[in-house]
């Protein structure tokens, strides 16, 4: 009552209030950033160790244990994960969502800093990175030309990425691609041997002949000079005049051993963009920025980069993730503006009034500006969560608005003037209205103590919906008795025939026809139930159990974490057998184009990557000669008449045929990738046990039974076998006795096969260094004799053949080993196709339970479903939580037990309904839908409590029960 009297006492306060938040809103919305996802971190840190040179066993006993031990003592921590490749180690440290991730990195590394001294040597300092939605690229640029891919590296460096990084919102920018420029030294091993010299020798004389010193100073007279020796290499040609020898008085020139060659790195990666060779440019934005403006700047400095670089080069988009943004924002504010729309539809029908029509529309944009203000002030984005919370509230924002509206209505057809109405009829349902907002925001209130993934992502949406309410609340109270006192006519309904009337009109006195006969019926059905109470009881019992039939013990309604959607793309990863070369990957991955530009004509861009890979990808992503990736960027959804899921069935057969490729398909972006994140896919056993081969063997069992279930795809063991070695075994005794060493033996191999960076070759043309690599000649290294043959310098100056002091063993290691809470794990995973998690899920989970498991193994089913149980059981707490909360308002409202209780009956019915429709429409019940049927639960009250609290007014004024409840209804 006060805030609808302060409203028609003190228009111009009022208007001048709801103008001033109108003004506000605009500029917060303006303000806000706009994004996919609301604002989080990932509660991941990882660590990432190299120690060259170092097979996977020995990586994960001297540097993977330890870390993991290091770590274990962070609070919070969920799981440690590790992997350990040759001569990398990453480890993977899981905290509880909701965690302060900045706080965590500080006690991750404080932990880390207390076990570095005690890692052997030749461990590099341990890497600690957060995973920050901000380290994803955020735009992925392909440099194309005819040109080779190490000029086109070169250009890039040069001519691109600086000016890119110069953009404001952009924090880096990295080539990946073509090829470094690097100064081979190509040894002649029979001159070096005929010399008597060693590799050491031509590397530290390098190095000695590559200084800038200086000098100290000359003191003159008044002069004070400053002495320095410039003795960096300045060409090619003084690198290969080096002298690294001296012979009976002559010196030894390293081209007399040696060919100096200004080249390239070895070729090891492939980057390719729509079939034709390429560079990228992956560009990360700074945190906090917003993804869509720093998009849209890039795509503007990009035009006008097309118009400066040459014509035979060519910039392209092989991926944006402000494309996904822009569409699912789009989409969404087209849904909310058709929300609003028929709503407003549906008000001028039952309302029949142009004056209240237009009236309750101004609630809904008045209450939407609100909830931009303290979004705002919270630091909140827009994202597909806040403006789904807009969405999913739309309908709700003008209910309180229709309630006072209507009643003031009734007031004035019963002939009360425009002041008194207004009074009366929001004093009516004042606290009604007030009760209802009330519920309905108490219901959102549990999901702040929603855990995991679920409660970070529908928390922003939760508070998006209260605010909304609150706003509408103010708006029905203040604003609407307001405005109906100044524009509010009561109309009279177009009456006689219906040719006397416009076509608006006839529609609007069809329509009214069509109510009447509705209301007739409807009061004949509530009075026959009224009537008739044990039958309608029995018949409701009824219902309730046909609809627990329907998910147990039929399970007709399925279950899944997050429902597909189609985000325009799917990306293929492509295995091939250990031991597989670079250059038969890329025959492999070419055929796997060419079958994507004959069966997918619909794609847009193809972006292929294949080999050891750079950067993260190398670390985190599968890499080596027989890995590649291959994303497909299709146009959006209404532009393209398959699906992407259909695609990727109709491109099953075809890939599948090629000898020895092992592709797995994954179906979706960068939502499906940060939904997903950390889960391990969609179906995932993680079989844990520390033999190497029984647990090759049981995982193999586990995939042979998930191979059986109806609906999984792309099945995968994450644990490769079958790396071959060559393993150089030292006979100590002898080389001891030949004054050599394990490290002078092993230095003298990897120089000569892999190669040994003896100094850096400043050119001052482009100011950058280049690395000088010191190495056998291809020919003197390219056979198993090679290496038996090659000979190390004792210190007593004699040729020692590798054959001499050590044995040649051929052997197959793993390629990596994967451990989980400080024990050795192999996981095999699966995508569903055509089948919903929750059913595959039980199957497989019935299967496994059947399986003879060895001592000393365990196996646990995680993945999406795990995730899916771990917030379903949440959601469940919550939403138990939310009805006792409505419930105790509503007692405190009513002054009683027995109404609130009655109106608490309603709930259950409405989650009847929600069974019904997703059973009747094929939808399976998800995390949304949970979000979906706690509103409900608020909706559903808000009507009971408007229906129960007029049948209470009804009664005060000396209506009969009967008469009540049927007037009540009518009227509500």
């Amino acid at each position: 009552m006060i805030l609808s009297e302060f409203g028609i006492k003190r228009p111009v306060t009022v208007l001048m209030i709801f103008i001033g938040i109108t003004i506000i809103g605009l500029v917060a919305v303006v303000n806000l950033n706009i994004d996919l996802f609301p604002d989080m971190s990932f509660p991941i840190i990882a660590v990432m160790t190299e120690y060259t040179g170092v097979g996977p066993a020995e990586v994960e006993s001297m540097v993977s244990k330890p870390v993991e031990s290091a770590v274990s003592m962070v609070r919070n921590v969920k799981n440690v994960r590790s992997t350990s490749k040759e001569g990398s180690s990453l480890v993977m440290v899981e905290f509880d969502w909701g965690t302060d991730v900045d706080a965590a990195a500080i006690d991750v590394r404080e932990k880390i800093d207390l076990i570095k001294r005690y890692l052997p040597d030749g461990v590099d300092n341990p890497i600690i990175v957060k995973f920050d939605p901000a380290l994803m690229p955020i735009m992925v640029i392909g440099v194309s030309s005819a040109r080779s891919v190490a000029e086109l590296r070169q250009y890039a460096n040069d001519n691109l990425k600086d000016r890119i990084a110069r953009i404001p919102g952009v924090a880096s920018v990295t080539v990946q691609g073509g090829q470094d420029r690097e100064i081979h030294v190509n040894i002649d091993r029979t001159r070096l041997e005929a010399l008597g010299l060693s590799f050491d020798q031509v590397s530290l004389a390098l190095m000695a002949s590559n200084l800038n010193l200086p000098g100290g100073h000359l003191k003159t007279g008044n002069l004070d000079f400053l002495i320095r020796t410039p003795g960096q290499y300045r060409s090619v040609d003084q690198i290969a005049g080096t002298v690294i020898g001296n012979r009976g008085g002559t010196p030894i020139y390293l081209r007399d051993i040696a060919r100096v060659e200004d080249s390239f790195a070895e070729l090891d990666s492939e980057t390719k963009l729509n079939g034709q060779r390429s560079v990228v440019l992956a560009v990360q934005k700074q945190s906090g920025s917003n993804t869509v403006e720093v998009s849209n700047r890039i795509r503007a400095r990009l035009k006008d980069l097309e118009r400066e670089i040459p014509s035979d080069i060519k910039l392209g988009r092989a991926f944006d993730s402000s494309d996904f943004i822009r569409g699912s924002i789009s989409s969404l504010e087209r849904e909310a503006l058709l929300g609003g729309l028929l709503a407003v539809v549906i008000i001028l029908l039952f309302l029949r009034n142009f004056s209240s029509t237009v009236i309750i529309s101004i609630s809904i944009p008045f209450s939407i500006i609100a909830t931009f203000i303290l979004l705002y002030f919270r630091n909140m984005t827009l994202n597909i969560m806040t403006l789904g919370g807009l969405a999913l509230g739309v309908g709700r924002l003008v209910d309180d608005s229709i309630v006072v509206l209507e009643n003031i209505y009734r007031h004035r057809e019963d002939g009360l003037g425009p002041r008194e109405a207004a009074l009366a009829g929001s004093d009516q349902v004042a606290m009604a209205v007030l009760a209802a907002t009330i519920t309905t925001i108490v219901v959102f209130l549990p999901i702040a103590f929603v855990s995991g993934i679920a409660g970070v992502l529908f928390r922003p949406m939760a508070y998006t919906v209260s605010f909304s309410l609150i706003g509408s609340y103010f708006v029905s109270m203040m604003l609407i008795p307001l405005l109906t006192t100044r524009f509010m006519r009561v109309e009279r309904h177009c009456e006689g025939q219906p040719a006397d009337c416009g076509p608006v009109q006839r529609l609007l006195l069809t329509f009214g026809e069509w109510f009447d006969l509705l209301d007739g019926v409807y009061q004949r059905i509530v009075g026959w139930a009224i009537r008739h109470k044990r039958r309608v009881v029995l018949a409701t019992l009824a219902i309730v159990a046909a609809t627990a039939l329907l998910v147990w013990p039929f399970k007709l309604v399925d279950t899944e974490f997050i429902p597909k959607s189609d985000e325009g793309e799917f990306r293929l990863d492509l295995t091939m057998p250990v031991g597989t070369s670079f250059r038969q990957t890329g025959m492999v991955m070419q055929r796997i184009e060419d079958i994507i530009r004959r069966d997918v004509p619909e794609a847009t861009s193809v972006y292929t990557v294949f080999g050891e890979g750079e950067g993260m990808r190398k670390v985190m992503a599968g890499s080596g000669p027989n890995f590649g990736e291959l994303q497909v960027k299709l146009p959006p959804r209404s532009q393209r008449r398959r699906s992407v899921d259909r695609i990727i069935d109709e491109l099953r057969p075809a890939i599948a045929a090629i000898p020895d490729a092992k592709v797995l398909f994954t179906s979706g972006g960068l939502l499906s990738m940060v939904l997903s994140f950390g889960s391990g896919g969609a179906l995932a056993v993680d079989i844990q046990g520390y033999d190497l081969a029984t647990g090759s063997k049981l995982a193999q069992q586990v995939s042979d039974i998930m191979a059986t279930v109806k609906g999984t795809k792309d099945i995968d063991i994450s644990r490769k076998e079958g790396m071959p070695e060559l393993q150089v075994v030292i006979d100590r005794d002898k080389a001891g006795a030949l004054g050599l060493s394990v490290y002078q033996i092993a230095g003298a191999i990897e120089t000569a096969f892999k190669g040994k960076t003896a100094t850096r070759f400043r050119d001052d043309r482009f100011g950058k260094e280049y690395d000088v690599v010191v190495r056998l000649r291809e020919q003197d290294r390219s056979r198993l004799p090679d290496l038996r043959n090659l000979s190390v310098i004792s210190p007593a100056g004699q040729l020692v053949s590798v054959a001499n002091v050590a044995a040649i063993v051929k052997a197959f290691g793993p390629v990596d080993i994967g451990r989980k809470n400080q024990q050795r794990i192999i996981t095999v995973s699966a995508n569903a196709s055509g089948r919903a998690i929750g059913s595959i899920n039980e199957e497989l989970s019935a299967k496994l339970a059947k399986l003879s498991i060895p001592e000393g193994f365990t196996i646990e089913v995680g993945g999406s479903a795990k995730d899916m149980a771990e917030s379903f059981r949440s959601l469940f707490f919550a939403m138990l939580l939310a009805v006792v909360l409505v419930y105790m308002v509503l007692a405190a409202q009513f002054e009683s037990l027995m109404d609130p209780f009655v109106i608490m009956f309603s709930v259950p019915l409405g989650i009847v309904g929600v069974i019904w429709g997703l059973f009747l429409t094929g939808v399976n019940f998800s995390v949304i839908a949970f979000i979906g049927v706690i509103m409900l639960i608020g909706i559903v009250v808000s009507n009971a409590i408007l229906l129960v609290d007029y049948t209470n007014v009804l009664r005060r004024r000396g209506n009969e029960l009967h008469e009540a409840v049927v007037r009540a209804g009518r009227t509500r």
